[in-house]
């Protein structure tokens, strides 16, 4: 069985990890989408996470999922 761990939830957005990290949803609550990454792509997702969490801590965690939304998700 697969672990799942929700890392973030708001009203805007949730964050689910699968597997340690294997895999992430991310859902929009507001707009009803949801996005899936795995595998190499998770290990991005996860490390722009972080990153930007890292260097902008004043930023919110619901600007810093706008953001990988439009860059990675939606073009």
């Amino acid at each position: 069985m697969t672990s799942r761990v929700t890392i973030f939830h708001s009203d805007k957005y949730d964050l689910v990890s699968y597997g340690n990290g294997l895999s992430y949803a991310l859902h929009d609550n507001v707009n009803k989408q949801s996005y899936f990454t795995q595998g190499d792509d998770a290990i991005d997702f996860r490390n722009l996470f972080d990153i930007l969490s890292d260097k902008e801590p004043q930023r919110s965690f619901d600007s810093i999922l706008d953001f990988l939304i439009s860059e990675l998700f939606v073009n």
